[in-house]
């Protein structure tokens, strides 16, 4: 399993630790938008909304490369 722990009280930031208690990724959330950066095992990604209606998000590498596009169920 894997734990999140914030960065601070009131941190929107994130270390995720594996079993052994070893940092394994970072995440950074935005509080202003539906974007986010994470770092996992040195690679850098950005989570971000695609699109006006916000429903679709990408996951993209430093590089620009897609790796996953994922969309958000209606209620």
């Amino acid at each position: 399993m894997l734990r999140a722990v914030p960065e601070g009280w009131f941190s929107s930031n994130f270390i995720v630790f594996d079993r052994a208690g070893t940092p394994i990724a970072q995440a950074d959330l935005s509080n202003w938008r539906e974007i986010a950066k994470l770092e996992v095992g040195g690679t850098r990604y950005e989570a971000r909304s695609k699109g006006r209606a916000g429903k679709k998000f990408v996951l993209e590498q430093e590089d620009g490369r897609v790796v996953a596009v994922v969309e958000k169920p209606s209620v």
